[in-house]
């Protein structure tokens, strides 16, 4: 059987095509250069404030297999700037994205930062030996 290389990491992401890119530069500055990916409209939130429980257990069922079958050591939470996962899907779709639910921008990263660290905060407590870092896209 042929053996591979194991992932750098884990990145949990939002379907969110507008921050890719973004994303590539980050992981590029972190030298993380191959990676498992869990991309779920949300990306973080679905850890942090879920829609439905079985998004949260999803994400942390599928962290779990990162850790058991690749052996991740490290994962990367993301959440962006005008995500409209943040919205109720009617609000969503008359309004675009999330930034509109904030008063401004410094607000909205405020939000985030809260959300990644609640996010890192269920990750530490189910898998401790797990390196976190969180990145607010914009």
């Amino acid at each position: 059987m042929e053996t591979h290389k194991l992932p750098d990491g884990l990145v949990i992401s939002c379907i969110d095509f507008r921050f890719h890119d973004k994303l590539r530069e980050i992981l590029k500055k972190e030298k993380v250069a191959s990676f498992d990916l869990i991309c779920l409209a949300g990306g973080a939130k679905n850890l942090a404030s879920p829609l439905k429980i079985q998004h949260k257990e999803t994400v942390i069922d599928n962290i779990g297999l990162a850790v058991k079958l690749h052996k991740v050591q490290y994962i990367l939470l993301c959440n962006h700037i005008d995500c409209g996962a943040y919205l109720s899907a009617e609000a969503s779709a008359q309004a675009g994205g999330g930034s509109v639910k904030f008063k401004n921008l410094k607000e909205e990263i405020k939000f985030h930062k809260t959300e990644l660290e609640n996010a890192k905060n269920t990750v530490k407590e189910l898998f401790p030996a797990l390196k976190i870092k969180t990145i607010i896209l914009k």
